[in-house]
């Protein structure tokens, strides 16, 4: 099980510091303490959200996909800092690739993308963030082909009358 992720807002002590529990290198510091893509996407296309029971992980992985490619990319994730980070890595990787490059991607190339810090009990935290992307991708937000689809949230000006 990965270990959860300490209160931003806490001052850590050095043995209380979550990056250094569970192993993570400098790298993993800076995607934990400034996330690539924290906040998820305007006006996203797709989205999808996966949780792991187990390790009390969730992530919602947003995207904006535009002419087979990812525009933008963001994500909300909430538990340990190994899934926090790897969020924020794979969202940083795939940020402007070609869709087809991404659907490539195996769990191989996500564990790899983290790097050598990662523990094999930590390869589920880190999975996750790969495997809600999987899931965006084939997730649109509304039926391009349905007119009747207000895609802004509120009542269209025929509505109003």
């Amino acid at each position: 099980m990965c270990p959860p992720a300490a209160d931003s807002s806490d001052s850590l002590d050095p043995q209380d510091d979550p990056v250094a529990l569970v192993g993570g290198d400098d790298r993993v510091r800076d995607h934990y303490e400034d996330p690539f893509g924290l906040g998820g996407v305007d006006q996203p296309t797709h989205a999808a959200e996966i949780s792991n029971p187990f390790t009390g992980d969730r992530v919602r992985i947003e995207l904006r996909l535009e002419d087979g490619e990812i525009d933008e990319v963001g994500f909300h994730a909430d538990g340990s800092v190994v899934c926090q980070a790897a969020a924020s890595m794979l969202c940083q990787h795939v940020d402007g690739l070609a869709i087809d490059a991404v659907r490539q991607m195996t769990a191989s190339d996500m564990v790899d993308l983290y790097g050598e810090s990662l523990k094999p009990g930590q390869q589920k935290c880190a999975l996750l963030p790969w495997r809600c992307l999987d899931r965006a991708i084939d997730r649109p937000l509304y039926d391009e082909s349905d007119d009747s689809v207000v895609q802004f949230g509120g009542p269209s000006l025929g509505e109003e009358s």
